[in-house]
């Protein structure tokens, strides 16, 4: 649980929020999935012992092992916020961290690109900041490599906060229903 401080022109006002916090170090495998802290993440089979950030293991990418790490949430809400973070070893700077909408529902989602902070030893932090879009009912977060270059990943860690308003947590929120042929006008018109 975290606690945050809000300021208004009156003072200072307490809200608690819940967060949500998963992390993949690497180190658990069980068959081809990863284990951490009771959580499974797809393609354990890709760990290897070569190099870590942390611990004794990470997830090697390449062109012939493009997906490493891979988490699915089903259950996403419209202005949810997610928070991810990845390290990642590469020469080139190969490699991304994606966050990605498993199905869309009249409107759009938008990908970003990971802002990239050096860490230590050539290992690179990949952060993604996200907020949930209309129509978005699951993503995937994952590591991607599709070139020749071997990269390593290591310490994934994804963040999930529930929709909040900081300026006005206690006002109502004004909902406009537009029917689905309507929203579908709206869509095309907008594409042009």
């Amino acid at each position: 649980m975290l606690a945050i401080c809000l300021f208004h022109i009156s003072g200072c006002k307490e809200k608690e929020i819940k967060v949500e916090r998963l992390f993949c170090d690497a180190e658990t495998v069980e068959g081809k999935r990863f284990v951490c802290h009771g959580e499974y993440f797809d393609n354990g089979n890709l760990r290897t012992d070569e190099m870590a950030y942390s611990g004794k293991y990470s997830v090697m990418l390449n062109k012939n092992r493009k997906y490493g790490m891979t988490y699915r949430i089903n259950d996403v809400q419209e202005g949810e916020r997610f928070i991810v973070r990845v390290k990642r070893y590469s020469e080139t700077g190969s490699g991304s961290l994606i966050l990605s909408a498993q199905e869309v529902r009249l409107g759009y989602f938008v990908a970003h690109t990971p802002t990239t902070t050096k860490v230590e030893n050539g290992w690179m932090e990949l952060s993604l900041d996200v907020v949930i879009a209309q129509g978005v009912d699951s993503i995937s977060v994952y590591l991607f490599n599709p070139n020749d270059e071997p990269v390593y990943f290591d310490d994934l860690e994804i963040i999930r906060m529930p929709k909040f308003d900081p300026i006005y947590p206690d006002l109502q929120v004004l909902q406009i229903r537009v029917n689905d042929l309507d929203m579908a006008e709206m869509t095309r018109l907008r594409e042009y």
